[in-house]
C-alpha cells in the first residue's frame, strides 16, 4: 500500500484518497476517559452495563483509522454490536515493529518508509486509547474484582496487554447475570408497542437497546425477530397500509433492520411526523372526511381540547378555593381583634310579679253564659200528686180572694 506524507502536523494521507488521523497521546485519551462510572460495592448487569455505554459514548467521539464515524468503540464492543454500526468488522491494527523491512532500491525504501510510519501513528493512536480504557476500568472496577485469568491467585491491574473487549466480557458473564426480575424488565420493554404519537426513531432506539442488552445478557434475540417486532409495533398503529405493503414487496434480501428503519422513518416523515395524515392519507387516496386519519385526528383535537377545559376549570376551582380560604383567614381575623366590643349584655334581673289586673286580650274568646235549667219539684206519685198539688194551689188562690172582698 502506497502512502503519502506531507510536513509538519497535516495527517498522513493513504492511497485512495483517505486520510490517518493525528497520532493520539496517552494524556490526551486518558483526559477524555477520566472519571468513569464505579462497579462498587459489588459489579452487576446494571452497573456494568452503565460503565459499558459509558465508555462507548466516549470512544465513538475519538476518530480511529477505521472508522472516523465510529472511533474506537470496536476495542470494547462485542463484534455482532459493532456490526450493527459500522460496515466491516474491527481489527486491531498489527504492530508494525521498531522498524520498517530493509531491502529494495531508493524509491521503494522511501514507500516502505511512508507505509511504517502511516502504520505507526494508527498503531501508537490505538495503543493510547486502549492504555487509557484499562487506566479507567482499574478505577471503575474494586480491587478484589479484577480477576486473574485461569485459575491464577490473586488479582492483577488492568494494562496494555489486555484486551478491554475480553475484561468486560469476562465481568458480564461471572458479575452480570440478570435477574429474573431484569429479565422481566426487559421482556416487558422488547414488547412494548410504540403510539404514533411519539417520534418513530423511539421504537428503533428502544429496539435496538433490547437487542443489544439481550446479547450481554444471554437472551436469543436475533435482528430477525427486531425487525418484526418493529413492524408489528408499526401494524398495529393501521396508519401505514402503504408503506406496509411496500415493504411486504421488498426482496428479502433487502428487508433487514437498516432498511427497514429508511424506509419507514421516510413514510413517519411524509405523514408530518406524529400528525396521522400526509403519506398514508395521500398513498391510500382516503381524501373522505369519515377517514381513519380524520377521525383519528379528530379524536385527538377533541381531547386535546377536554383535557384544555378541564384543566382551566380546575384552575379557576382552585383559585375561588383559595381566595375563600382568604377571606375566611381575614374574617377570622376581624372576630378576634372586635371580640371584646361585641360581647353581649348580660339578661336583667327577674322581677317579682304581683297580682295585678290584666285586661283581656283581643284575641282572647268571649264564653258565653253558662245555661242553667230551671229546678222542679219532682213528681212521684203520678197524675193524682199533679192534680193534688193544683188542688192546693186554688185553694190558696181562694182564700186571698175571700180576703180582698173582706177588706172592701
Amino acid at each position: 500500500m502506497a502512502f503519502q506524507e506531507q510536513a509538519g502536523s497535516v495527517p498522513i494521507l493513504l492511497a485512495g484518497g483517505g486520510a490517518a488521523p493525528p497520532l493520539i497521546t496517552l494524556e490526551v485519551a486518558q483526559a477524555r476517559l477520566s472519571c468513569p462510572p464505579s462497579l462498587s460495592p459489588r459489579p452487576n448487569s446494571i452497573n456494568i452495563r452503565t460503565l459499558i455505554l459509558w465508555l462507548d459514548q466516549i470512544l465513538t467521539a475519538i476518530a480511529s483509522y477505521q472508522s472516523r464515524e465510529h472511533g474506537y468503540s470496536g476495542l470494547i464492543l462485542q463484534p455482532e454490536v459493532y456490526a450493527l454500526r459500522a460496515t466491516s468488522e474491527w481489527t486491531d491494527t498489527p504492530n508494525p515493529g521498531v522498524h520498517r523491512a530493509a531491502g529494495g532500491v531508493a524509491t521503494e525504501q522511501r514507500d516502505a518508509q511512508m507505509a511504517y510510519d502511516a502504520l505507526r501513528v494508527v498503531f501508537d493512536s490505538e495503543q493510547n486509547v486502549r492504555q487509557a480504557i484499562c487506566d479507567a476500568l482499574n478505577v471503575a472496577v474494586p480491587t478484589a474484582y479484577k480477576k486473574r485469568a485461569g485459575t491464577g491467585i490473586g488479582t492483577v491491574p488492568y494494562n496494555v496487554t489486555m484486551n478491554p473487549r475480553e475484561v468486560l466480557n469476562q465481568l458480564r458473564l461471572t458479575y452480570g447475570r440478570p435477574t429474573p426480575e431484569e429479565n422481566d424488565a426487559l421482556e416487558k420493554v422488547w414488547n412494548q408497542g410504540w403510539q404514533p404519537s411519539e417520534p418513530i426513531e423511539n421504537l428503533f432506539l428502544r429496539l435496538e437497546e433490547c437487542y443489544i442488552t439481550s446479547l450481554a445478557f444471554g437472551v436469543a434475540y436475533t435482528i430477525e425477530q427486531m425487525t418484526q417486532k418493529a413492524f408489528d409495533a408499526v401494524r398495529r398503529t393501521r396508519l401505514y397500509q402503504t408503506a406496509e405493503l411496500e415493504w411486504q414487496g421488498f426482496e428479502t434480501m433487502n428487508q433487514n433492520w437498516g432498511e427497514f428503519k429508511l424506509h419507514f422513518t421516510q413514510a413517519y416523515e411524509a405523514a408530518g411526523g406524529n400528525a396521522p395524515n400526509g403519506y398514508h392519507g395521500a398513498s391510500n387516496t382516503m381524501e373522505d372526511d369519515d377517514s381513519l386519519g380524520s377521525i383519528t385526528q379528530s379524536i385527538a383535537g377533541i381531547q386535546l381540547a377536554n383535557n384544555a377545559q378541564q384543566q382551566a376549570t380546575n384552575d379557576a376551582i382552585a383559585q375561588l378555593t383559595e381566595q375563600n380560604q382568604q377571606m375566611m383567614h381575614a374574617l377570622q381575623a376581624m372576630r378576634t381583634q372586635t371580640s371584646p366590643y361585641l360581647q353581649p349584655a348580660p339578661p336583667p334581673p327577674p322581677q317579682q310579679q304581683y297580682g295585678q289586673w290584666q285586661p283581656a286580650t283581643a284575641n282572647a274568646a268571649m264564653q258565653p253564659p253558662a245555661y242553667i235549667p230551671p229546678a222542679y219539684p219532682p213528681s212521684y206519685g203520678g197524675r193524682q200528686q199533679q192534680q193534688g198539688y193544683g188542688g192546693e194551689a186554688r185553694r190558696r188562690g181562694r182564700r186571698r180572694a175571700r180576703g180582698r172582698k173582706g177588706t172592701k
